[in-house]
């Protein structure tokens, strides 16, 4: 700002003008500023409220003695005022920690007030890209699965959106048992027959089944250039753990020992010890398709979330080792007709060979 002895008598004058802004501050002229604009001096100004705001306005406010004149507010407290982009940043990322949102960044190009915002919501996962700064900041809009629980019966809500859903796309809705939040989960039967366990939060949000995800990702390891070759179907216990697991291999010792490797250093110790009670073998196409069955079983569904697991979609409840093994029983019944000779011989050494010679 110019010094007191550089400023004219009227700009002088001017110096220590108050107004009132909308908001219950006052803006008092400081000084005049060494620079000029087109038609006149340019004066410091501050607000009793938004001055105190460094971050948000850390070049503080310029205007012309004739917009004060006439009671223009140049601070914040205008309904008037232009952000720029990193004060709409600033703004934007104090309201995601009120809601506790994390905010990701534009989605898309900064076009003011209407960009879109990437967004997630903390508290039930949900990540989304289409609110705008001004419906986050002016209209109360944000989280789209939380709008659902603000409903007067949220339950019913989420439940008829999930089968509308479900339906349109194919899909079959099973039961949502309790609901507390859109973190609740619903079982569900998809398109291709998978069963799965997913939140209202992440299905309304574009999350569907993983089985059909890993498929289409070649997460499961089918291998079209092998399909003839011999495969084997494992199942393990592990010691003091309450699950067990099933999947394939062809070289099931060497699995056997890269699975124990695991559980070892997923646990911290080398107490829970795998068993493996059966193991089956088969074509590849053949032990590949049995996996994939049990896999999307029935009793897969009513296991319970394998939380403390040491990280497999292959891990099942324990109280599904009877039904996996029958399971596997009647399915070779059903291709052969009879369980053959070389069948129950070679069972009672854990080895099936579910194979038509």
């Amino acid at each position: 700002m110019k010094s007191w002895d550089e400023c004219t008598p009227s700009q002088r004058e001017f110096i220590g003008t108050t107004l009132p802004t909308p908001k219950g501050g006052v803006l008092t002229v400081m000084g005049c500023c060494k620079e000029k604009c087109s038609r006149g001096a340019l004066f410091r100004v501050e607000c009793s409220i938004c001055s105190k705001d460094v971050e948000l306005f850390p070049d503080g406010f310029k205007s012309k003695k004739g917009n004060l004149v006439v009671g223009q507010i140049s601070c914040g407290c205008s309904n008037k005022f232009k952000w720029n982009e990193s004060q709409y940043k600033v703004l934007v990322s104090r309201e995601c920690t009120k809601s506790n949102y994390k905010f990701l960044g534009w989605s898309g190009e900064f076009v003011g007030q209407k960009t879109k915002l990437h967004l997630h919501n903390l508290d039930n996962g949900n990540i989304w890209k289409t609110t705008s700064i001004n419906n986050l900041l002016n209209n109360g809009r944000g989280c789209p699965v939380e709008c659902y629980t603000r409903q007067r019966k949220p339950s019913e809500v989420a439940v008829k959106q999930l089968i509308e859903i479900c339906n349109t796309e194919g899909h079959s809705f099973l039961s949502l048992s309790k609901y507390n939040n859109a973190a609740s989960k619903f079982k569900w039967v998809c398109k291709e027959g998978h069963n799965c366990k997913t939140s209202v939060a992440n299905f309304l949000s574009g999350t569907r089944c993983k089985t059909c995800r890993d498929i289409k990702q070649g997460l499961y390891g089918f291998y079209k250039d092998r399909i003839h070759e011999q495969d084997y179907l494992y199942i393990y216990k592990i010691k003091d753990q309450p699950y067990i697991k099933v999947g394939r291999s062809f070289e099931p010792d060497r699995r056997l020992k890269e699975n124990q490797s695991r559980i070892n250093k997923y646990y911290g110790n080398r107490k829970h010890k795998i068993t493996q009670t059966h193991l089956f073998t088969g074509t590849h196409e053949e032990i590949y398709n049995l996996e994939q069955s049990i896999l999307s079983k029935e009793f897969v569904v009513h296991s319970v979330d394998l939380d403390d697991g040491y990280g497999s979609s292959e891990l099942l409840h324990e109280s599904c080792y009877d039904a996996v093994v029958a399971f596997v029983e009647q399915w070779e019944i059903d291709r052969r007709g009879v369980l053959s000779e070389d069948y129950i011989n070679v069972f009672s050494d854990g080895v099936i060979r579910l194979h038509l010679d």
